[in-house]
């Protein structure tokens, strides 16, 4: 069914509406609410593993003996691991956040809104940027047999993230204007990215 799109009235007709909302149908709350559930089981799951994965390869990252065992934890592509894990945490939050929607039966565009395409955003651009280099890191090592420095790998951790955080933030900050409205809105039964 498709979605309802009232937009908020208000008080001066001259002047545009703050906000749009979206109501949702008695189908589309209960997608909405499908979303959410499995936005909090990929949450607990991802959390779990941070801890499992997280918690030995920060003990072994500071002390490197030669004669202790060959972990996963000791391995560097660990820390990317990391790295896109915490990214699929951040993209998991964009999608808890469906279970306001759900309980106010409506989305509104707003801070709330904006929060959880921002985050879904930086959640996305984290899978793409981490995956590629994680293959970036496993070609090297095995196809040209190149160990990277503990520099490099900083370095790239460094650069990944603020070219995420870069990148989500210049959508608002620089294409947001009055005549095209704000940049995250309203899509479909979540916020995300305006097609204006």
């Amino acid at each position: 069914m498709p979605v309802s799109r009232l937009s908020v009235i208000s008080v001066n007709p001259g002047v545009l509406p703050a906000s749009n909302v979206v109501y949702l149908t008695p189908y589309e709350r209960g997608g909405v609410i499908a979303m959410a559930v499995a936005a909090t089981i990929s949450c607990v799951l991802v959390s779990s593993l941070l801890l499992a994965v997280g918690l030995p390869v920060r003990l072994n990252w500071r002390r490197k003996s030669p004669d202790a065992p060959a972990t996963f934890a000791r391995k560097q592509v660990a820390v990317f691991v990391i790295c896109l894990l915490c990214s699929d945490l951040i993209q998991g939050i964009s999608g808890i956040i469906q279970v306001k929607w759900a309980a106010e039966r409506r989305l509104v565009e707003g801070t709330t809104c904006a929060i959880q395409a921002a985050t879904l955003v930086m959640g996305d651009l984290g899978s793409a940027v981490w995956s590629c280099v994680i293959a970036i890191h496993t070609f090297s090592g095995i196809a040209l047999e190149r160990q990277w420095s503990r520099e490099a790998i900083v370095l790239t951790v460094v650069t990944g993230w603020t070219f995420m955080i870069s990148l989500t933030a210049f959508g608002p900050l620089v294409l947001t204007n009055k005549s095209n409205g704000s940049f995250f809105a309203i899509a479909g039964t979540w916020c995300f990215i305006s097609s204006k």
